[in-house]
């Protein structure tokens, strides 16, 4: 991506409005990665430089949304709920869309760095292009399972959404909750009964770093409105 050939100088004319997360120096090799992030709805942000950066994320953001629906609508026909009751509760027209592009050149010690460490993610669903680089993880039965990448293809993943409760009416916090998701609470709508019961499971991944190859990643993050988040 053009955005991480700008120079440093440049680079540190975005810090502040949007979020940069450099790790590739040698002195802090336990995280190996240069991060750009934003918010691009329901305020689009984005830096105007490269040239054409900010026309193409604009249109991605858009066409990600409008993927995002139709497997929403997809998985609320599985679980037998009412769609239209779904995407006007949590208001996913004014949805929140965190975008955000990673870079993991090679590293010299990659035994003993990593590009992101093991996590989950706050929205509803995650829309995820990578290169041909492998390096996402994904745990399943508590083992650490490697994704290869598939060319020309977008990866979903389940975010905390899915898998926490979420009401069709006011929100309200349980212990339950409160406990376990109190960190995600800027997203998540916390509430009286369970979207998925159990059906969908957030999904802990983590990024892994080499020796040879770079590689890249461009994460869409989508989630629901914060006028659903508990108060």
């Amino acid at each position: 991506m053009n955005f991480f050939d700008l120079s440093p100088e440049e680079k540190s004319a975005y810090q502040g409005k949007y979020k940069l997360d450099p790790h590739t120096g040698v002195d802090s090799v336990s995280f190996w990665r240069d991060q750009f992030k934003a918010c691009v709805h329901p305020n689009f942000g984005s830096p105007p430089k490269p040239e054409g950066l900010s026309e193409i994320l604009c249109e991605y953001t858009e066409k990600s949304r409008e993927i995002m629906k139709e497997l929403l609508k997809a998985i609320m026909e599985g679980l037998e709920l009412d769609e239209d009751d779904f995407e006007k509760s949590l208001e996913l027209n004014s949805g929140d869309q965190i975008f955000s592009a990673n870079l993991y050149p090679p590293c010299p010690q990659p035994e003993l760095a990593i590009g992101l460490p093991p996590h989950a993610d706050h929205g509803l669903l995650t829309l995820l292009i990578q290169n041909d680089v492998d390096g996402l993880h994904i745990k399943n039965k508590e083992k650490w399972v490697a994704v290869n990448p598939i060319p020309n293809s977008i990866m979903v993943n389940t975010g905390d959404h899915m898998e926490v409760c979420i009401s069709l009416g006011k929100c309200s916090f349980t212990k339950f909750s409160q406990e376990k998701y109190a960190p995600c609470s800027y997203y998540v709508c916390f509430v009286l009964w369970t979207l998925s019961k159990g059906k969908y499971k957030s999904v802990v991944h983590r990024d892994v770093v080499n020796n040879k190859q770079t590689r890249v990643s461009l994460v869409m993050t989508n989630g629901s409105s914060k006028e659903t988040d508990a108060t």
